[in-house]
């Protein structure tokens, strides 16, 4: 069923205001999830802290990592607004820094970055919030379908090769740089790939109701010719953040294995599909406790990687913002 924009927008503001009015129990629920994380470290054994240690190079490797991750996840939406439209609306870059900010002020505010995002894809791009929900929606189910992909080949090398727990290591900062080296060309080139698949994909615009533009969209980004490239663009993704924590976790000392990277990077990933505190501060932390105290390197370890991963996020978001910012009212139709 489409919901009708007027009451999209009435819905928006009555959020708005519920937002204002919970703002200090936000923050209070925060603080109560942190202390319940708090709990859990201080009843297990605190060894870990023994062997915590940082190594710039390897984090380095982190950063530039999810450099790449950050935009792939921009691109997609990106990509999926073409297919919705049929046509490209605004440059690469447009979307890139709308992307960025509205990190940012998730990390204020729940849900407030996708409000801004929404809102300014309506203005510069000419999406509706109806139109918006829906390109949001099939991000989502291509990232679930990608997660259980990943999930699926986790359990079955568990289950015939049982590598799951083994650590993996490197033998010194070389071979983390030419896997590094690696996984960026492989990323970058599926992300080339489906910038010129997609750029080269023309539809009759339609001039039609919020109902006609989704059946088209869901018949586009479920034909044979579409979803390979659209699954595969999100599982680099994936890869991507399932490196980016075992990088994190051997940065700091421990040896994580194939399992604990993919199971922390599931519920990465997850978590930012529901945002109850401002950048889910406690949320992420609390569940990534309750992970570690069933995986090998512990509740301690994947609290660490929680936090080790939400600083360097800022970081990425940062060094993002470097990259000249984009005039969304004269970004360049047709990139």
């Amino acid at each position: 069923m489409i919901i009708n924009n007027g009451w999209l927008v009435s819905i928006h503001n009555i959020f708005k205001k519920i937002n204002r009015f919970f703002s200090t129990y936000r923050w209070a629920l925060t603080f109560l999830l942190l202390a319940a994380t708090a709990l859990m470290i201080y009843q297990q054994d605190r060894s870990f802290l023994a062997i915590v240690s940082l190594n710039p190079g390897l984090l380095a490797q982190a950063v530039w990592l999810l450099m790449i991750y950050n935009v792939l996840m921009s691109e997609r939406f990106r990509i999926l607004t073409q297919l919705f439209l049929g046509r490209a609306v605004l440059s690469i870059g447009a979307y890139l820094h709308s992307y960025l900010v509205s990190r940012v002020l998730n990390g204020v505010l729940p849900q407030f970055g996708n409000l801004y995002r929404g809102s300014e894809l309506r203005k510069k791009a000419g999406l509706s919030w109806s139109q918006y929900l829906s390109i949001s929606l099939a991000g989502v189910a291509i990232d679930i379908i990608a997660i259980i992909l990943v999930a699926f080949l986790a359990l079955f090398q568990f289950r015939f090769y049982d590598l799951g727990n083994a650590p993996l290591r490197l033998s010194n900062l070389t071979g983390f740089m030419n896997f590094t080296l690696a996984a960026s060309i492989l990323s970058i080139l599926i992300g080339c790939f489906a910038i010129w698949k997609f750029r080269h994909t023309k539809f009759v615009y339609l001039h039609s109701t919020d109902a006609k533009l989704t059946q088209a969209f869901i018949k586009r980004i479920l034909s044979l010719r579409h979803s390979p490239v659209l699954i595969v663009h999100s599982l680099a993704s994936v890869g991507l953040l399932s490196i980016v924590l075992w990088i994190i976790l051997t940065a700091m000392g421990f040896e994580p294995g194939i399992n604990d990277a993919v199971i922390l990077m599931m519920a990465a990933r997850l978590g930012q599909y529901v945002i109850i505190t401002p950048g889910n501060l406690g949320v992420r932390e609390l569940v990534y406790a309750s992970i570690g105290s069933q995986l090998s390197i512990g509740i301690g370890a994947a609290v660490t990687a929680s936090i080790a991963l939400r600083v360097l996020n800022w970081i990425v978001l940062g060094l993002l913002f470097v990259i000249p910012k984009v005039n969304l009212e004269n970004s360049i139709k047709g990139d």
